[in-house]
């Protein structure tokens, strides 16, 4: 700062507008434009003569104004961006890939690419016979992929077994990891809950309703309601690593609510006939019975009501049943 030509003692009125001075420049050298701004502010109404402190207040301000505006901008064009990238969400169900919604095939033809963790090879060949652009990956790495194609495509697809907003934890923190980069539009699809009514030729329900879960949350808090028919999808996470722990109270709680011998069947629909199946076990050898299960199985216990429908229920939608109990 210039000499004014006054001298000024310290905690006079000169020497402390001088040090908020220096203060700004030190938060100015930091970047903090704002509190630069309002050190400078309280100096000019100190020393509001002194011309050196109104200037350099104003070309801080004009500065922090224009670092405003270009922050603006820049997250006009992030939102622009974003909005023209979308991840579009398709269930395939349990049946072929040609019972697909032409909405949704419309819409994974569109695509720069399709992940899909959960297809096997006859599946993935059915979808590319739909000019469907599929790339087949693991599930750890479907998030990371996905955001790695959005930077060579404002299109991509996710293709998967079931309602990914119902009963489907983990693809829900997928679709929340990809919503801070695109659009996500969930696609109405074919139930793979109708594939199941199909296989057991269920022609009617218990009269207390239908029991639908996860096993990923069941295994952990297990119920059970005997009057209900029951529907555990996901049933191979009983046998993970990470729920050994939880195993043996999953078995305890069915055991106490049902019969020894009562029935449970692990039921499996493949594009592929000779891979589609039932198999019929107890809640006795419910542990065994588990060593069959795959990623595709889904864990039904029916009510008795629904044991009867079972037993008279029509021989061309009855899939037939394999026995593997232990206690035969």
């Amino acid at each position: 700062m210039k000499d004014s030509g006054k001298k000024d003692k310290p905690g006079g009125s000169l020497f402390l507008a001088d040090r908020l001075r220096r203060r700004a420049q030190q938060e100015i050298a930091k970047g903090d434009l704002k509190a630069a701004v309002r050190l400078l502010g309280r100096a000019k109404k100190i020393q509001p003569d002194v011309a050196h402190f109104a200037q350099l207040y104003a070309a801080t301000l004009a500065e922090l104004n224009l670092s405003a505006r270009r922050s603006e901008g820049c997250g006009r064009k992030a939102q622009a961006s974003k909005a023209k990238k979308k991840l579009s969400v398709v269930s395939c169900g349990f049946g072929p890939p040609a019972q697909m919604t032409c909405e949704s095939v419309d819409a994974m033809r569109s695509c720069g690419a399709v992940y899909s963790c959960c297809l096997d090879a006859i599946a993935a060949r059915g979808v590319f016979k739909l000019s469907i652009p599929l790339v087949r990956c693991r599930f750890q790495s479907l998030s990371r992929n996905i955001r790695r194609a959005f930077v060579r495509h404002d299109n991509v697809g996710l293709l998967i077994y079931g309602n990914p907003l119902f009963l489907n934890p983990h693809v829900e923190g997928i679709l929340r990891d990809i919503s801070s980069l695109a659009e996500v539009q969930v696609l109405p699809g074919i139930s793979s809950f109708d594939a199941l009514v199909n296989m057991f030729g269920m022609m009617n329900l218990s009269g207390k309703g239908v029991y639908l879960a996860d096993c990923e949350s069941v295994v952990k808090d297990p119920q059970f309601e005997p009057e209900q028919d029951t529907f555990f999808f996901s049933p191979w996470r009983i046998n993970d690593k990470e729920n050994r722990r939880y195993r043996a109270g999953f078995f305890k709680a069915i055991a106490d609510k049902y019969p020894g011998r009562f029935p449970v069947f692990l039921a499996k629909y493949s594009l592929n006939p000779a891979k589609c199946e039932i198999i019929r076990g107890c809640v006795a050898c419910l542990p065994s019975l588990l060593k069959y299960c795959d990623r595709a199985h889904t864990l039904v216990v029916f009510s008795e009501r629904g044991q009867l429908s079972l037993s008279n229920s029509p021989p061309w939608l009855r899939l037939e049943v394999r026995n593997k109990c232990v206690c035969d």
